[in-house]
């Protein structure tokens, strides 16, 4: 595991760098997803048909991570901030 920090990183929650398979759910469909990287407040995440800006999807990894609205969308990346953070148990049981 690698954590990600930057000098010019103007967000506050650590970013670990994974790998982690899972699954995004929204208005009854799911697709499958691999998360990059994760913090208490967020994730990047990659899939072959990502969600839309703007949308709020349910995530899950091994268990549910809640729900999270897509902030931008890069080809197949896209980024997440959680509507409500991660404890520190979930964060270390993706991470783990």
């Amino acid at each position: 595991m690698r954590i990600l920090t930057g000098r010019n990183d103007l967000r506050a929650a650590r970013r670990y760098k994974i790998f982690k398979p899972g699954f995004f759910a929204r208005k009854g469909t799911s697709s499958s997803i691999h998360l990059l990287n994760i913090s208490k407040s967020g994730a990047k995440a990659h899939a072959e048909q990502p969600p839309r800006e703007g949308d709020r999807v349910m995530i899950e990894c091994d268990f549910s991570l809640g729900e999270a609205r897509v902030l931008w969308v890069s080809a197949n990346r896209f980024g997440l901030q959680f509507v409500i953070p991660l404890s520190e148990n979930s964060l270390a049981q993706v991470v783990g």
